[in-house]
């Protein structure tokens, strides 16, 4: 057989075709593999005690802990914790294998409706720089497991369409519910199988509506759902997640509300659909947050993207019979998969910004198969040659494989990703507040106050950022201008836990101790298991002397932290007051074992001891004191 006809035969295999598009994503999105964690991976994954700890997975399925209700991508990340805990290489596979597997299953969807450059599509896809944020991203894992689901959801239906087998639509059904569980933005599925519908076959009857029911009853359920725990997050604050024994470095879990009026939303989600429509046509300057626009006050202009879509629509629906259905269908179905994030909704996001690549994961395809298709028509009116089609696809896949390439390279560490969002888009007080969190992280203070500062300047709002330069202010030794800040942040968040527990840590190095007391003692009746509270106040305790307290209060600390020779410490000391010497000794030498240069303290404390058995005259207590001063020595 001639080498072209092999080389045809090969193109023609169905099974070759698949691997290749698995094939050359994964090879695109290597340099993810070697990613960080970042962002909130701590509060989804790595300080998250429903993933954890034991109970977690019952408590993921049937509580409302999580800050969403995803549980089957929670689960997911559940399993992975077993296997690779704290390397992030391993979650970082298992993302790039399910977006190659989703690559796949748009070719199939595509194939399965007769579009004649599905695999060109799927390419696109696989290889788009706009998917870096969903792929590298662990904590979107949502991302990949729910767009998995929903594709086999969407094959499995057209397959029932075009056999009428139950066990497809049951199938589909099936999927749908297990992509809802994994992230509810796929909740416009029910609409995009209607516009499929329409698409392939021209007309909707009855039955079209009735079999969707079912689908549409699941979206309505998930959508209250998502509204409840977004509303949580949004105004309640969500404090499951227990905050790191020291200062707190980090975000607040509701960075801003969505209080726009109908108009403004209107005019919101006109710019939204635009972006996302050139960012996936032209993928340039992306970023990991935008500079966020506003809408007030509201003038005409802020609804010219809004006609725009109009006249779209309008334009797509007048040229059917030039173009045929599949442009409008395209344009239709991202319009319904883009709803959820278009600004009409409350979302914990919206308060950095109203786009986010992760938020355009599922309405790539879409887009791309509206270019494609004109594309397709332009060439046909133009009667190019199909080699030349071939080799502008060849191009653009091998342009977007390279910005991939550069753009999952800078998740290898959050440094990396803040600095070059600060660089391309300035303006976004979310990245500079983020980028001055991993410089503090290394000790790079005064650069990263700077960014604390700019987000402040940006977004007055943004108490995060104030809760940041806090702490840097606190670890820098500018305690008096943290206790400011602090108590600005507790005027306007009276009640938050870690606002107050960071409050008390900068009382107690200033040395207001009764100040201190207050704040933890306010933090525990609120939150009566948190650690770095607990261990505070019983230090405050031991050192104002009110020992019978302090001893009901130690054994829960060193419970929560047995390692710390400053708990055992000031333990000690207590004992000692208490005459309980053998006791004493006991969490003295393990304070000396943890860290030997507590010794002096320990010495110096058994030494008042045996001063105050002199005084009463207990010979024998004082020769035991004796020997534990030798003790702490040796």
């Amino acid at each position: 057989m001639p080498l072209s006809a092999k080389l045809t035969a090969l193109t023609r295999n169905q099974w070759f075709l698949g691997a290749a598009l698995f094939s050359l994503t994964f090879v695109a999105f290597l340099p993810g593999l070697g990613g960080a964690f970042i962002w909130d991976d701590d509060v989804t994954l790595t300080r998250n005690p429903l993933i954890g700890l034991p109970g977690g997975l019952a408590r993921i399925w049937f509580s409302t802990e999580a800050t969403d209700y995803y549980p089957l991508t929670w689960s997911s990340l559940w399993l992975e914790w077993r296997l690779w805990k704290l390397n992030p290489a391993g979650y970082h596979v298992s993302n790039l294998v399910l977006h190659g597997l989703n690559t796949v299953l748009v070719w199939r969807i595509l194939r399965k409706m007769n579009f004649s450059a599905a695999w060109g599509v799927a390419l696109l896809f696989g290889l788009h720089p706009l998917g870096v944020e969903s792929v590298v991203w662990i904590s979107q894992r949502k991302n990949t497991l729910s767009f998995f689901f929903a594709a086999i959801a969407v094959l499995s239906f057209l397959h029932y369409r075009a056999g009428t087998q139950k066990t497809s639509y049951l199938l589909a059904l099936g999927a749908f519910t297990a992509a809802l569980l994994s992230k509810s933005s796929v909740i416009a599925l029910p609409l995009v199988l209607l516009m499929l519908v329409w698409g392939g076959e021209g007309a909707l009857r009855r039955k079209d509506f009735a079999i969707l029911v079912p689908f549409l009853a699941l979206s309505a359920v998930s959508a209250v759902i998502t509204l409840w725990f977004q509303h949580k997050v949004m105004y309640a604050g969500v404090e499951a997640i227990s905050m790191p024994f020291s200062e707190f470095l980090g975000q607040d879990t509701a960075a801003g509300r969505n209080a726009l009026t109908l108009p403004q939303q209107l005019a919101v989600s006109g710019h939204v659909f635009w972006f996302y429509f050139a960012k996936t046509l032209l993928p340039l300057n992306l970023c990991m947050v935008y500079e966020k626009w506003g809408v007030d006050p509201l003038t005409w202009k802020h609804f010219v993207p809004l006609a725009g879509v109009l006249v779209l629509l309008v334009a797509l629906a007048g040229s059917r019979g030039k173009t045929g259905r599949t442009p409008l269908a395209a344009i239709a179905c991202a319009l319904a998969i883009l709803l959820p994030v278009l600004g009409f909704f409350t979302m914990a996001f919206h308060g950095y910004t109203w786009v986010a690549h992760h938020l355009a994961y599922l309405v790539i395809p879409c887009f791309l198969g509206f270019f494609l298709c004109i594309a397709a028509i332009a060439g046909k009116r133009l009667k190019l040659p199909p080699p030349f089609g071939a080799a502008c696809l060849t191009v653009v896949a091998i342009l977007f494989a390279l910005q991939t390439w550069q753009r999952a390279g800078l998740y290898r560490s959050p440094e990396s990703l803040w600095r070059d969002n600060v660089t391309r888009a300035p303006g976004a007080f979310a990245a500079h507040n983020n980028l001055g969190i991993e410089l503090c992280k290394r000790d790079a203070y005064e650069e990263g106050i700077a960014h604390f500062n700019t987000a402040m300047e940006l977004a007055p709002q943004l108490l995060d950022a104030r809760m940041n330069l806090a702490t840097a202010l606190l670890r820098t030794g500018e305690t008096d201008a943290a206790i400011a800040h602090y108590e600005s942040i507790h005027r306007i968040k009276p009640g938050r836990i870690n606002v107050m527990h960071n409050l008390a840590l900068a009382y107690l190095r200033a040395g207001r101790l009764p100040d201190a007391e207050q704040f933890f003692r306010e933090v525990l009746q609120r939150s009566p298991r948190h650690a770095a509270a607990t261990c505070n106040l019983a230090l405050i305790l031991g050192r104002t002397e009110r020992d019978a307290e302090a001893e009901e209060i130690f054994p829960a600390a060193l419970g929560i932290d047995p390692e710390s020779a400053t708990l055992h410490v000031g333990f000690a000391r207590v004992l000692y007051r208490r005459n309980k010497y053998d006791d004493a000794l006991q969490h003295g030498l393990m304070a000396v074992m943890l860290e030997p240069a507590e010794a002096d303290k320990l010495i110096s404390a058994a030494r008042e001891a045996r001063a105050r058995a002199l005084e009463r005259n207990d010979s024998r207590a004082a020769d035991t004191l004796s020997q534990h001063e030798g003790q702490y020595r040796q």
